[in-house]
């Protein structure tokens, strides 16, 4: 009695794997079918490109997409302030409302600041 009820269990619990397995296989297949079709086009890449990295601020057709306040959290080129610290927490320099550039080059496979540029 007790193996065939560990018997039906066991089915189960395989069946249950099986049907979200199969969900889940099912799912990304159609998330890979219809996202591409509306994000793939080239005006809405265009867009998201200037969002981020434009440095021309907010430019006339940003308005028809984003609010001026979404444009200052995402794109790069506004001003951050920045604090640097050591191991202690003691503040040994930063700065606010700068603009900072930093230029980040891959050197044999780890990522670096190579030059930073503010303009005051």
């Amino acid at each position: 009695m007790f193996n065939k009820m560990k018997q039906y269990i066991k089915k189960n619990i395989i069946l249950s794997i099986g049907i979200v397995l199969c969900l889940g296989i099912m799912s990304t297949y159609s998330y890979t079918k219809i996202m591409p079709g509306w994000f793939s086009q080239p005006d809405t890449y265009n867009l998201v490109k200037e969002a981020f990295l434009t440095n021309k601020g907010y430019t006339n057709e940003l308005p028809k997409h984003m609010s001026q306040q979404v444009f200052e959290r995402t794109n790069i080129y506004n001003a951050y302030p920045v604090k640097v610290m050591d191991l202690q927490n003691n503040l040994l320099g930063g700065s606010s409302n700068i603009p900072i550039t930093f230029t980040i080059e891959n050197i044999k496979g780890e990522w670096y600041i190579t030059e930073k540029e503010e303009s005051v």
